[in-house]
């Protein structure tokens, strides 16, 4: 349902000409005084009008059954490019990529599989297209070799290379260059173990340069970022022949040439799982930390010459990880990963200021699984992807941060409420959501944005029992968020629910056009509405005239059959993809 506009409307005063006789200063006193008294009325009426802006998209998907999100990238303001692998019966791994709208619904998805196995790990976005790596089984199904594959917007693929630097490896991660880009991962040389791959690739996908580093003690890249100054940095593992250590690489743009590399470690195991560059060429590495047995999601800092500067660790007291890290404009940190619950990891994220001292903490007790990566989309909403009870997720997560929850009432009338809300602190809330609900069928919701103010004043459902609200401040704060809970005694002013009607949807699921099939038509004052993920409404018409989809993307949509404007119940109605010639 769209969010209604209330700003006053001022009606400008006619200019005439002035009555002959008539005092031509007492005429420009008028004006000015009547001047006075507009602008007044309209700031005293501003404060309680709520600023009709775009929305905060807000969703929480979950895909395919064994099915991993491992990287997201925003691709624009129309949506996400995510990549992983999914698992088949036999569980082998096919690489996979998702392309999402700005809700989340996937618009296409692509497989490549491989003689043995494949997986993509990450994506890079291009002004036409895409290129994701990972890694696949060799052509007689045995070790894995790093890979890459191009695709155009529409999902088509351009082309695949897998790179036989050695007995086996991966890409593990890809960042822009000046002139095309770096691919970050491992590779095996014969007889020997695993050793950092750094390689660089022109816009055509040939191949520049690939360097090597690390003594082959077992070295590992996970991620890689650019500096400001165009040097690549990558964040790994090294083992020392008695423990892990984060390991940390800085090499020259123009041929891998080291600049530096350093190993940190406080514990009797470190991993280095992310990277976030600094303004000043210093760096943040994210990842984990084993002490007294069990790991602990860890954050070091270190200067622009790799020089250790802090560390903090985070979690409770069973094993956690860190797994991706953003930094914001303010200069603090959103990181992701997992939190080891009583019986099962549990996706977590938390924010810190920009020497790892916490600001919150959130972990999702209700899900198993974890947080492999997060980004931001152009709006500032903070967007993360992994898996959740065995299916691949994409959550968007609203600004927060209002320190207290909202108080207020409901005042109910026939076609509407009005919630106001106010804070008892000063903080307020830049935006919104309002969850509402009604007997017999699921939650809604609208999100929005609205100027800073104590006060929200909004016209809410007419069908709605009751209400929850949760506050945000933002734009660049995320995680959890105040809520308040207010019911409603009656769906505002009506008498009570309707009376069921017998009724069902025709095709369900559909791709151009479905139907209201009633039981007993002979009431001709009957209406529909369809309603889309997140609430608005899309169309409307009789009873007896089809409810047109073919132009919707696919996914779940919501059909409210209605008498007079009354509603008398919903059912769900499934867009599916429309079958290939």
């Amino acid at each position: 349902m769209p969010v209604p506009a209330f700003a006053p409307s001022l009606v400008q005063p006619q200019v005439c000409a002035s009555p002959a006789g008539l005092d031509q200063g007492l005429v420009a006193q008028l004006r000015r005084s009547i001047g006075t008294l507009l602008v007044a009325l309209f700031a005293l009426l501003m404060p309680r009008a709520v600023q009709a802006q775009e929305p905060w998209l807000s969703f929480d998907r979950t895909y395919e059954e064994r099915a991993f999100m491992q990287a997201v990238r925003p691709l624009g303001d129309s949506g996400y490019v995510a990549v992983g692998r999914i698992l088949d019966t036999a569980a082998v791994s096919y690489a996979m990529v998702w392309r999402l709208d700005s809700l989340g619904q996937v618009r296409w998805t692509r497989s490549l599989a491989a003689s043995g196995s494949a997986r993509f790990e990450d994506v890079l976005i291009l002004p036409d297209g895409m290129v994701a790596v990972g890694s696949t089984s060799q052509a007689d199904g045995s070790a894995q070799q790093p890979w890459q594959a191009r695709f155009n917007l529409d999902g088509d693929t351009l082309w695949t290379a897998a790179f036989a630097f050695g007995q086996s490896g991966s890409f593990d991660a890809i960042a822009a260059s000046s002139s095309g880009w770096w691919t970050a991962g491992r590779v095996a040389l014969s007889g020997e173990l695993p050793q950092v791959l750094l390689s660089a690739f022109a816009m055509d996908g040939s191949e520049d340069w690939t360097a090597l580093y690390g003594s082959a003690s077992l070295e590992l890249a996970f991620d890689l970022a650019r500096h400001a100054n165009g040097d690549p940095a990558l964040a790994g593992r090294f083992f020392d022949g008695t423990r892990d250590r984060v390991y940390a690489v800085r090499a020259d743009p123009s041929g891998g040439a080291e600049r530096w590399t350093r190993s940190y470690s406080n514990g009797t195991a470190d991993l280095g799982l992310g990277i976030a560059v600094q303004p000043d060429g210093g760096a943040v590495f994210c990842g984990s930390s084993r002490v007294d047995g069990n790991e602990h999601g860890v954050l070091i800092g270190v200067d622009a010459d790799g020089d250790f500067r802090w560390q903090s660790r985070y979690g409770g007291p069973l094993d956690d990880r860190l797994h991706a890290i953003q930094r914001l404009a303010s200069g603090d940190l959103l990181s992701a990963g997992r939190y080891k619950g009583d019986t099962a990891f549990q996706p977590w994220s938390l924010r810190t200021d920009s020497l790892g001292a916490l600001r919150w903490a959130v972990r999702d007790s209700t899900r198993s699984g974890s947080w492999e990566d997060l980004a931001f989309a152009p709006d500032g909403a903070l967007v993360l992807v992994g898996h959740a009870d065995g299916a691949a997720r994409l959550a968007r997560r609203g600004p927060n941060g209002v320190s207290c929850p909202p108080v207020g009432e409901v005042m109910g009338s026939v076609g509407g409420s009005w919630l106001d809300l106010s804070w008892p602190s000063v903080e307020g809330a830049t935006a919104y959501e309002v969850r509402w609900s009604r007997p017999g069928w699921s939650s809604d919701s609208i999100r929005w944005t609205s100027a800073p103010s104590l006060v929200l004043n909004t016209l809410l459902p007419e069908t709605a029992h009751s209400f929850k609200v949760r506050a945000f401040c933002g734009p660049d704060v995320y995680g959890l968020s105040a809520e308040a809970q207010f019911a409603v005694d009656q769906p505002n002013g009506l008498s009570g629910p309707a009376a069921e009607t017998a009724w069902t949807l025709f095709p369900n699921p559909v791709v151009e056009q479905a139907r209201i099939l009633l039981e007993d038509p002979g009431n001709a004052h009957m209406t529909w509405r369809l309603l889309g993920p997140s609430g608005q409404v899309l169309e409307q018409g009789r009873w007896n005239t089809p409810i047109g989809m073919a132009t919707l993307p696919a996914g779940l949509y919501r059909v409210e059959l209605l008498e007079q404007g009354r509603l008398l119940s919903v059912q769900s109605l499934v867009k599916a993809t429309p079958s290939a010639p």
